[in-house]
């Protein structure tokens, strides 16, 4: 399989609290290639239903995620490595918790949420400290730069659970190799977008009808509002321009 391209499992199902499959079958219901947009769908998994997550799972794959709701690789060092979750009896069927895909989605949601204000020379909230970390990560007031060491040592963390790495690939269409960035199913492929946008100061912006973050489609302008396609597709910027008239007129400007 090509750096960049996600083996999909067949079977994926929805059960009472997760999805299940069986890792056993060797051959892919199909090969995905993340999109731009992978990220920002994937945001939307901790507010959403178990039929998003479902839906979610057999486009792109699963977390393969372990108990602790941890990616599988995150302790291949210790002397127990974690595996993935067995579902009932059956030999080779695997599960993960809806709960474990919200949370999970909630700590990609705080660390961009902290990325952001950072970028904007402002310390992150102390409840995305906590979702994201588990806890308040910091022994005194911290400073700017301590927060940027502390997020990007995270998210380091994250690069190295998604075995996101640089790999030589050769294709019928290329007359060389080339370097390109290879990762380990879709929480590599998550992490990566992650990375590539915290790495950018404008890569995400709030909504300033809805307070989501997404991605803008050009670079944000200060002290200007800012629109995720959602609240522009239901009238927003009409109706807060509206409302800025009305409030100009009812104090005599024009």
């Amino acid at each position: 399989m090509a750096a960049g391209e996600i083996f999909v499992p067949s079977g994926i199902a929805s059960v009472a609290d997760g999805i299940v499959w069986d890792a056993t079958r060797s051959r892919p219901d199909h090969i995905a290639r993340p999109a731009s947009g992978l990220i920002d769908d994937f945001l939307r998994l901790g507010k959403g239903t178990d039929a998003d997550i479902l839906k979610f799972a057999v486009r792109w794959g699963p977390l393969y995620l372990c108990d602790h709701d941890l990616p599988v690789g995150h302790n291949l060092l210790g002397t127990t490595p974690c595996s993935l979750v067995p579902a009932g009896r059956r030999r080779g069927l695997v599960s993960e918790s809806f709960a474990a895909w919200r949370s999970t989605s909630t700590r990609f949601m705080a660390a961009l949420q902290v990325a952001v204000r950072l970028h904007a020379t402002q310390p992150g909230f102390r409840t995305d400290w906590i979702t994201l970390a588990g806890r308040w990560p910091h022994k005194r007031q911290p400073s700017i730069e301590g927060q940027w060491h502390r997020l990007l040592s995270l998210l380091n963390t994250w690069i190295r659970w998604g075995r996101v790495r640089p790999e030589l690939v050769h294709g019928p269409a290329r007359t060389r190799p080339v370097f390109d960035l290879a990762f380990a199913g879709v929480f590599g492929a998550l992490t990566l977008q992650v990375a590539a946008v915290v790495a950018r100061s404008d890569g995400f912006a709030f909504c300033s009808a809805c307070t989501d973050l997404f991605t803008p489609t050009r670079r944000p302008v200060a002290y200007q509002r800012r629109y995720c396609p959602t609240c522009r597709k239901r009238g927003a910027p009409v109706r807060d321009a509206m409302a800025d008239r009305r409030a100009r007129l009812k104090t005599g400007g024009s």
